[in-house]
């Protein structure tokens, strides 16, 4: 891979890594809300349990995104770097679909439920869509700005 690449891979890992303990935080939320949605329809040890195990995979993402950050730029390997990315969100939404699979066995009657993991599921694309949105406006002001600088200051 070539050194430019290397570089661009670090630095989205870098982005990922910095957002983590938001992300955790805004988890930490729905997983309060949730809970409180379904205690009254599922046994309170299971949601203990898994708020326990939600909680253990938050440490453990935090964890290590503490530990990418300490790590030198040039002593990074996008390939460990990237598994433990996608370890650490597969961990969570194996958490997520674990309690899902809960509410659909023991409380089928809990329709906000599903409603809720919808609304969870339709609020992140709307946000990896808006962020590409954006990034599209900006790239293109970005564009028409250089276009009109280069129109304005002439040739030479």
């Amino acid at each position: 891979m070539s050194p430019k690449s290397e570089q661009v891979e670090r630095e989205l890992l870098a982005i990922g890594f910095r957002a983590y303990p938001r992300g955790l935080l805004n988890g930490f939320v729905f997983a309060c809300l949730t809970i409180w949605l379904v205690w009254p329809r599922m046994p309170h040890q299971l949601l203990g349990g898994w708020f326990a195990g939600f909680a253990t995979i938050a440490m453990c993402r935090l964890a290590i995104a503490r530990a990418f950050a300490a790590t030198a730029p040039g002593a990074i390997d996008t390939r460990l770097w990237k598994r433990r990315a996608a370890f650490s969100y597969g961990a969570t939404g194996f958490a997520w679909g674990l309690l899902a699979c809960c509410a659909i066995h023991f409380a089928p009657g809990v329709h906000i439920f599903v409603l809720w993991v919808g609304f969870l599921i339709a609020l992140a694309l709307f946000a990896v869509l808006a962020v590409v949105m954006l990034g599209a406006i900006v790239t293109g002001l970005a564009a028409v700005f250089r276009s009109f600088r280069a129109r304005v200051s002439g040739p030479g």
